[in-house]
């Protein structure tokens, strides 16, 4: 095995590190939108917490960031909503270009920490734009045909959108692949795609290659489908006044109705998951240590023999 020298001068560093490295609490932000109110919900318990009711807002889109705070798209008035998961009210979001016309999908960037909004512009397009701040940071980024329903970025800040109108979503303004048919939200989780809409969920890689372990033939079947997150392997979908809960891998259904439902409809949901990085086991690093301890009894039993 070790030379005793070797022992002797690993052990205690081991010891250290197991000690020091004990792991880090998740830190989940779990949020939904729906009429005049935006939720916060408790990821583990389904407890459900009223963070905004606004009279004659209609929120669709939501978003959420990596500070905890929530954005929410008003249909009623072209504007995006700042929230804190506490409820306070974030300032400086107001009406983005073209007033009159609807705001609907909304996604935050995680390399650039930046909003993107999909505007409905009439003729069949909306105009995607980037805000910081709350301030529009261009005109348009780009402008896709179809009312763009849902927006969702990957870890390397590109952008997917859901074309409800044109049965599509695309990347970075390119068409990815179809979906039939009208697409109402999406997710990314990873190298997975979750697509809503329809009465149904699809999964796909982040090609727009369907992944067929899913439910059934690579969809599941939920009436209403409309928002969809991932979370430490569970999908939640809302689908009129109710969240599903699934097994995010196969598709399964494991409780219906989680959550507390509503009297009016979910639209969209939205979460982001602050956990970092995995750090080294305690239970592991102090396996390494007795079984280095045991390697070290076995020897002077040897020599002793």
């Amino acid at each position: 095995m070790f030379p005793n020298r070797v022992l002797r001068l690993v052990l205690p560093i081991v010891a250290v590190i197991g000690f020091k490295f004990t792991g880090s609490a998740r830190a989940v932000d779990f949020f939904a939108v729906g009429g005049t109110y935006i939720y916060k919900f408790d990821v583990d318990t389904g407890a459900r917490t009223t963070l905004v009711n606004q009279t004659g807002a209609n929120f669709w889109g939501a978003a959420a960031d990596n500070n905890g705070n929530v954005f929410a798209t008003n249909y009623s008035n072209s504007t995006v909503v700042g929230v804190t998961s506490a409820g306070g009210s974030i300032s400086g979001y107001s009406q983005i270009s073209n007033p009159g016309w609807s705001n609907i999908g909304i996604a935050f960037n995680p390399v650039n920490s930046t909003l993107a909004v999909a505007q409905y512009v009439g003729g069949g397009n909306a105009n995607i734009y980037s805000l910081a701040g709350g301030t529009a940071t261009s005109t348009t980024s780009f402008t896709l045909p179809g009312n763009t329903q849902g927006l969702g970025y990957d870890a390397s800040g590109n952008l997917y959108a859901a074309q409800n109108s044109g049965d599509k979503v695309s990347k970075n303004g390119t068409t990815l692949f179809s979906y039939a048919s009208n697409p109402e939200s999406l997710y990314v989780s990873g190298n997975s795609i979750y697509v809503a809409g329809s009465n149904k969920v699809r999964k796909y890689d982040l090609s727009g290659n369907v992944d067929t372990s899913f439910g059934s033939s690579g969809e599941l079947i939920q009436s209403g489908a409309f928002g969809v997150v991932a979370y430490n392997g569970y999908l939640f979908v809302s689908g009129g006044t109710s969240i599903n809960k699934y097994n995010a891998s196969t598709g399964a259904l494991i409780t219906s109705g989680w959550g507390s439902s509503i009297a009016g409809q979910f639209k969209s949901l939205a979460m982001f998951d602050t956990t970092p990085v995995p750090e080294p086991s305690t239970y592991a690093l102090t396996a390494i240590a007795s079984g280095m301890m045991a390697a070290v009894a076995r020897r002077r039993k040897a020599r002793l023999g």
